[in-house]
């Protein structure tokens, strides 16, 4: 991304995909769900191990939130994802 020509149009486009990124990331009622499916009866023990670091990080990413950890992650879905994936 080229922030000297930037115009109004992409700055627009630009603040939707940020937008939209912040927005994207798990709820807490999303970790609840994920934390009872998990640890329901008969779950895999490789759900667990993976399920659990999971919901810790939704939550940990729910109180980020308060200092803007949102649109930090925001920003860098837009803005560095796409050069790690395409470098220059």
């Amino acid at each position: 991304m080229n922030f000297d020509k930037l115009t109004a149009a992409s700055g627009i486009f630009m603040w939707l995909a940020i937008s939209i990124a912040m927005h994207s990331f798990p709820s807490t009622g999303d970790a609840r769900s994920i934390w009872h499916s998990v640890w329901s009866p008969g779950s895999p023990i490789t759900a667990k191990l993976f399920g659990t670091p999971l919901v810790a990080t939704i939550f940990l990413g729910a109180i980020g939130s308060i200092f803007w950890l949102d649109a930090i992650y925001g920003f860098g879905i837009v803005v560095g994802l796409p050069k790690l994936l395409l470098p220059a």
